[in-house]
């Protein structure tokens, strides 16, 4: 996470960010972020394999592992 204080809620999981925190959610897990502090909430969202076309569009869900 770049910037504020989040809580990401992973299969029914919760937990808390801060900058510079790390989470990995896989591509088959449920997950939600919510921005708990006052100001905005910065991330930095990494997809492997993609999850984009490079024109924005969203791929088709791959089958999970």
């Amino acid at each position: 996470m770049i910037d504020g204080t989040g809580q990401p809620t992973i299969n029914d999981c919760t937990y808390s960010l801060t900058a510079g925190s790390l989470i990995l959610i896989q591509r088959v897990e449920r997950q939600e972020i919510g921005n708990m502090g006052t100001g905005l909430l910065k991330t930095l969202n990494i997809y492997v394999p993609p999850d984009y076309e490079s024109n924005g569009g969203v791929l088709p869900s791959g089958k999970p592992g």
